[in-house]
């Protein structure tokens, strides 16, 4: 029952950023950019306790991708393949229902390929 009801309260949510946005939209249009950056500075203070810790995040995930792509051009340039032998095709079984977690716009699936 839990789940219903933060489902309900997801949604409520949804609904009340959209109306939210359609104010801010028009404050900004009006040429009043005050409520956006009031915006932007309390979504700043709200994950600035959390901030600290997706250093390490990206640079386990996006930043060490980034940086692996990067070799392989490099390979590519030299026309090195080799690194194509690593390659593997793999899957993944849906999240069950419990492994849905909220986030900040809805429900997100996550999906464990190890």
């Amino acid at each position: 029952m839990a789940i219903v009801f933060r489902s309900v309260a997801a949604e409520c949510n949804h609904v009340k950023v959209a109306a939210g946005f359609q104010t801010l939209r028009d404050r900004l249009a009006d040429g009043d950019p005050e409520p956006l950056l009031t915006l932007y500075r309390q979504a700043a203070a709200l994950v600035r306790p959390r901030a600290a810790a997706w250093r390490d995040i990206v640079a386990a995930g996006p930043a060490a991708a980034v940086a692996a792509s990067s070799r392989h051009i490099d390979a590519l340039l030299e026309s090195d393949s080799s690194h194509l032998r690593d390659a593997q095709v793999t899957s993944a079984d849906a999240p069950a229902p419990d492994d849905r977690a909220f986030g900040m716009c809805g429900r997100l699936d996550t999906y464990r390929t190890t």
